[in-house]
């Protein structure tokens, strides 16, 4: 028992550290990624400022023109191509995003989507839906918690035509990193945290059960019927006052059973000497005691089935005695109530030993009815709950 109680100290402590310490990881990688992810979009809303919006739109619709001679128009030597996409890189590299963060993956597109420039292998621009907002003339994100990288495009538009989609892509390598620093360390942290928890609760599951054991190998010796044996516990804990408190009711027990005995005997001796009959009842109608006198007037013939009607107001109220075949009527009048009632708690005894006068009529096994009255006599109520 004490072994299961222990047990389950040890184990509970273990699997309290185990979850709290499992949330706290659980809730510094999730804060982690959030804050990553909310990083992100400050950064780009820092970055895509309106001065550098118009920065990037008169870059991407700039054009190279020779001017005319006297009297002609200027010539356009080129339309917006690669050289305004190598520009657009060169201002992009630029800022905060590329400058602060490793592995950033950018790629300008033309109106058609076609790649201008890209800093990684790969068409990892392609099968985007912010690519394909962007190409339709509308800034897109997508920075979904769950998501496994970040996107963010920007059309640059002339004349509400687009020109240019400038589309960056995170692989959060960064967060990445950091979230796996963070299984590492509660991967090592946890199972440290469990062990010296198992240590701790080692000790401190031991100062619990000792009382305990005190207290139920106590409670054998009261079974055994050895209270000399018994022994205070010390300490102000529940459990040692629970101790003590049994030892108090095992000697208040005891003396109170020697005096109900000695009292019994005493009574025991009056009632078989006496020159009147005696007969006892219990509460279920039961004969339990029957002096020889009584024996004698009743030619020791008596029935065993009588209900004892006691009044409910109090013990000294006359009562009536019915045994189920009519055969035993009797009304008794009481003269003294020895009462005695012990409440511990644990064990609860309350005693009435009513003695009176009995009168009445009873009829014998063959038939003869014999008259009773003013026959001295005493009927017990007692009640025990252990």
């Amino acid at each position: 028992m004490f072994k299961g109680i222990r047990l389950k100290i040890i184990l509970g402590f273990v699997f309290a550290i185990m979850v709290a310490e499992i949330s706290a990881g659980l809730f510094i990688t999730l804060r982690t990624v959030s804050t990553y992810h909310s990083s992100f979009d400050a950064v780009c809303k820092e970055v895509f400022d309106e001065e550098m919006r118009k920065t990037l739109t008169d870059t991407a619709n700039a054009v190279t023109i020779q001017p005319g001679a006297e009297g002609e128009e200027a010539i356009v030597l080129s339309e917006p191509g690669p050289v305004n996409a190598e520009n657009l890189k060169n201002i992009m590299f630029d800022t905060k995003l590329f400058r602060e963060s490793s592995g950033m993956r950018l790629a300008i597109l033309d109106a058609s989507g076609s790649c201008m420039y890209q800093n990684d292998s790969g068409e990892f621009y392609k099968n985007s839906r912010v690519t394909e907002e962007a190409l339709k003339g509308n800034e897109a994100l997508s920075n979904h918690f769950s998501a496994k990288t970040i996107e963010y495009a920007i059309p640059l538009k002339d004349n509400n035509e687009v020109r240019f989609v400038i589309y960056i892509r995170d692989p959060m390598t960064q967060q990445n990193e950091l979230v796996r620093r963070i299984v590492s360390l509660f991967a090592i942290l946890v199972p440290a945290s469990a062990i010296l928890m198992f240590v701790i609760a080692l000790f401190f599951s031991k100062s619990v059960t000792a009382p305990m054991k005190n207290l139920a190998t106590q409670a054998k010796k009261l079974a055994d019927g050895d209270s000399s044996a018994l022994s205070p516990a010390r300490g102000s804990d529940e459990i040692s006052e629970l101790t003590n408190a049994l030892i108090y009711l095992s000697e208040s027990t005891r003396e109170s059973s020697e005096k109900a005995i000695s009292e019994k005997t005493k009574t025991e001796t009056i009632l078989q000497n006496m020159s009147d009959g005696v007969m006892a009842f219990d509460t279920n109608g039961n004969l339990s005691h029957i002096n020889p006198e009584a024996m004698r007037l009743l030619n020791r013939k008596f029935v065993d089935d009588v209900t004892f009607n006691i009044p409910a107001s109090s013990y000294t109220d006359p009562w009536t005695f019915t045994s189920s075949d009519g055969r035993f009527e009797m009304n008794f009048v009481p003269i003294l109530d020895r009462a005695a009632k012990i409440d511990v708690k644990f064990i609860v005894t309350d005693q009435h030993q009513v003695f009176g006068r009995m009168n009445g009529r009873c009829i014998l096994d063959d038939g003869t009815e014999l008259e009773v009255k003013d026959l001295l006599c005493f009927a017990e109520d007692v009640h025990n709950r252990y």
